[in-house]
């Protein structure tokens, strides 16, 4: 009688066909961190046009629309950023280069304030979006889309209260 070979486990099938998972993990969350940046930087010149409430709406209707065009990139950061540290370090770095642009451009918008209250003002903005929009992404299509509708108005409402809009 021929004995049958073991059956693997399922982490050592995955060890075997992906040693360095850690590695390919990060290279992903670095290219989706890269591609999330640029969508929210490309938004150009032409957004000082609009009306500064427009403007936050578009900001977490852009982000929202990343998450729901790359679904691969919640993944990541959801389900594997407990095992991989590394993914917080990327994913922190994008962040601050996100709310360097959005203090930049806030200070380019409503001169006067000094440099650190910019900061802090487009920290919040940025980490407020990026809270409630993780957060929606877990709930029910309508309660989905209630946060979305909530957010804005949480981020406009914080945001007017420095630079009401006129008119």
């Amino acid at each position: 009688m021929r004995s049958q070979p073991k059956p693997r486990s399922r982490s050592a099938l995955s060890t075997s066909f992906f040693p360095d998972k850690a590695a390919i993990v990060q290279a992903l969350a670095a290219r989706y961190t890269a591609l999330h940046s640029q969508k929210i930087l490309a938004m150009g010149p032409e957004i000082a046009l609009l009306p500064f409430s427009d403007v936050l709406a578009l900001v977490v209707d852009t982000n929202d629309q990343f998450f729901a065009d790359y679904p691969g990139y919640q993944a990541i950061y959801m389900q594997m950023q407990a095992t991989v540290p590394e993914l917080a370090a990327i994913e922190e770095a994008a962040d601050v280069e996100i709310i360097d642009a959005t203090a930049d451009f806030l200070s380019q918008r409503f001169p006067g304030l000094d440099t650190d209250h910019y900061q802090v003002i487009a920290m919040v903005i940025v980490k407020s979006i990026g809270t409630f929009l993780w957060l929606s992404r877990s709930q029910p299509p309508d309660c989905r889309q209630r946060l979305l509708d909530e957010t804005k108005r949480l981020v406009q409402s914080y945001a007017l209260s420095y630079w009401p809009e006129q008119g």
